[in-house]
Parts: C-alpha cells; sequence; structure tokens
C-alpha cells in the first residue's frame, strides 16, 4: 500500500493477507522529510479501513525491538503471547532478527444492505 502527494511516494506498507483471519505488516516505513507528520498514522487508519471491509480480523506486525514501544503506545499494537503465537502457527508470516510479533484486532465493518440496515 502506497501514501504519495501527487508523484511523490511519502509511505509504503506491504501487506500479506492470510484469508479473513488475518494480515501481516512485515515492512513500512515513511520517508525522512516526511516522518513525525502523522503520514504513518494516515497510512494505517486507511489500511485498517481496507482490510476491516474485507473482514480481516487481525493485523500481525513484526516490530524492530527499538520501535515496539511506538507501535503498542501510538498504534494499538500489542506483543504477542505465546498462546496467541501457538493459534497462528498454521500461517507463514515473515519474521526479522530482533523483532517481536505483535498484533492488532481490527474492529469489523457494518455492511449496509440496500434497505439501509446493518447484515
Amino acid at each position: 500500500m502506497l501514501l504519495e502527494k501527487g508523484d511523490e511516494l511519502i509511505s509504503v506498507a506491504v501487506i500479506r493477507i492470510h484469508g479473513e483471519k488475518v494480515a501481516e505488516m512485515p515492512l513500512v516505513g515513511t520517508r525522512v522529510q516526511y516522518q513525525r507528520q502523522g503520514m504513518c498514522h494516515l497510512l494505517m487508519s486507511e489500511l485498517e479501513n481496507m482490510l476491516s471491509a474485507l473482514g480481516v480480523e487481525r493485523l500481525i506486525l513484526p516490530a524492530a525491538s527499538q520501535l515496539k514501544d511506538t507501535w503498542i503506545r501510538s498504534f494499538g499494537f500489542m506483543q504477542l503471547t505465546s498462546e496467541e503465537k501457538f493459534q497462528l502457527l498454521g500461517f507463514t508470516f515473515l519474521d526479522f532478527q530482533d523483532t517481536i510479533m505483535c498484533q492488532k484486532l481490527l474492529s469489523p465493518i457494518i455492511r449496509k444492505n440496500p434497505q439501509g440496515r446493518g447484515d
């Protein structure tokens, strides 16, 4: 997923969707001149809306150890417990040295039927 301003790339995230249960975001980055301006928050908001609309339940992120607290405090992720890791053993995730697996539970989007009522 890309966040662009005109033809200029601002932020990017690599997403792998594993059915409706889970998606992973092994790589995410923002160009230096756009850091600390909320660009990653904008990208993440759009990404989470898209995944929720697709019915994806959770987003997995291998967080660099020095950025784990940022993902938890600023973006609402939480570190995976041993039990949660066990539940996800059937999925193949990208994992990098010195990363901590985190997740964010996504809110389901209530889809409206043609009469304007939620399904």
